[in-house]
């Protein structure tokens, strides 16, 4: 599975691209959301704000857990689990560019202190291509 977050999103599961398949701009949000944060739970109301931050749907609690089940259907294997608090757990071999980029970050910098200028140039240019593309080109997002 792969997951593109910088640049034009671009959701890749075995072989197939799926994020045509995503439920709209919320359900981008909310994947792009869990994607940014897989090392922890996802408080429901933190996810309802970042989804819609200016006014949210008048049944929000409903209108996210049907975006979450659109989510898990689209995503499987990967899977988002926890109704209270959700968190996106990715098949093992996952790739999410904005976690790539940040051990390339690691690895040039190692290569640096260690004086090995031409092991840093490799990674920081991953870093530097992810980058380019810029988080979510086209959303507002304050998080």
């Amino acid at each position: 599975m792969r997951l593109q977050l910088c640049g034009r999103l671009a959701v890749v599961v075995g072989e197939s691209r799926v994020e045509a398949k995503l439920p709209g701009r919320q359900g981008r949000l909310a994947l792009a959301y869990l994607g940014t944060r897989r090392e922890r739970p996802v408080r429901r109301d933190e996810l309802v704000e970042a989804i819609w931050p200016d006014t949210q749907p008048p049944a929000a609690d409903a209108a996210l857990r049907a975006l979450l089940s659109k989510l898990r259907k689209v995503l499987a294997p990967a899977e988002i689990e926890g109704r209270e608090e959700p968190r996106l757990v990715l098949p093992a071999g996952a790739i999410v560019d904005i976690e790539h980029a940040r051990r390339a970050i690691h690895r040039a910098e190692s290569a640096i202190a260690l004086g090995h200028w031409a092991a840093a140039w490799g990674p920081s240019q991953v870093t530097l291509m992810t980058a380019r593309r810029g988080f979510l080109p086209g959303e507002e997002c304050d998080w």
